[in-house]
């Protein structure tokens, strides 16, 4: 239902997924090519590499109009309030690059193991 109404909102769109709060995305370094297609055999080295991968990690956190606000995934609470994150207290852009333009969305199960959606 939501995919059909942004796909005809803004004519020619593809929507490749949608975002929700406590949702987990993968941001890429710079030159890191992602494996997602699962029929390649470098699929499962790529994912299976939990340390690496843990990096990158973020969660949604919340919204504002048009923009998305992200923290790392294994931070709880900040030490001191609009110090550490900024005013928002979490992240929009990370070394200058947006990360809602170049995320990955992931789901983890119980066990730590990742996989894109």
């Amino acid at each position: 239902m939501f995919k059909s109404f942004f796909q005809e909102k803004i004519k020619g769109a593809k929507t490749l997924f949608l975002l929700k709060q406590n949702d987990l995305i993968y941001l890429p370094e710079k030159e890191e090519e992602v494996v997602t297609d699962k029929s390649s055999p470098f699929y499962a080295q790529f994912w299976n590499d939990k340390m690496a991968r843990s990096k990158n990690i973020y969660s949604v956190v919340k919204y504002s109009g048009n923009e998305i606000y992200f923290i790392r995934h294994n931070i709880a609470q900040m030490i001191e309030n609009k110090l550490e994150f900024g005013s928002q207290n979490c992240y929009q852009k990370i070394n200058g690059v947006s990360i809602k333009d170049y995320c990955i969305k992931i789901t983890a199960d119980r066990l730590g193991n990742i996989f894109p959606v």
